[in-house]
């Protein structure tokens, strides 16, 4: 589809082209104001996308780290009770051993599922965006298009 700016300025008219020039230049203006905020918005959001990435992974190591002091300590406790009263029905370390190599090997698609959800949560955020954008009206070209045959029909009469 061709542009009727081009055109209305190879008319040759100078009134056309300083009216074209003018709404040209007014629009440009909103244009740039929205292109401004649109990317001081985006700006904000990806840092703050940003920021949670970076400290995701060390959260995670640090949080899994915890779980399992937490469960060593636990485990060894049941340990010493069973060997300081051998009829207790508690913990051997043999089995201990082995919850624990368990529970390591349990850790690491714990954290794929959470970093799976986490890429749905972008994923969706981003087809949001673009759906907004899809369905956006497009008023600039239709208010253009009006002036523009108006203009072309005040003249051509």
């Amino acid at each position: 589809m061709t542009s009727i700016g081009p055109i209305w300025l190879s008319l040759g008219h100078p009134q056309q082209s300083v009216i074209v020039s003018y709404v040209s230049a007014s629009d440009m203006e909103n244009i740039n104001k929205n292109f401004e905020k649109e990317s001081t918005d985006y700006k904000s959001i990806m840092t703050k996308l940003l920021r949670k990435k970076d400290l995701s992974s060390p959260m995670s190591e640090f949080l899994s780290t915890m779980v399992m002091v937490v469960v060593i300590w636990y485990g060894g406790n049941l340990i010493f009770e069973s060997q300081d009263n051998p009829t207790s029905n508690s913990l051997s370390p043999q089995a201990f051993i082995g919850f624990i190599v368990i529970f390591s090997q349990i850790l690491p698609p714990i954290k794929s599922l959470s970093q799976g959800y986490y890429n749905i949560q972008r994923g969706s955020a981003s087809a949001q965006r673009i759906t907004a954008i899809l369905e956006a009206e497009i008023e600039v070209k239709e208010k253009l298009l009006k002036h523009f045959l108006t203009l072309f029909e005040a003249i051509k009469s």
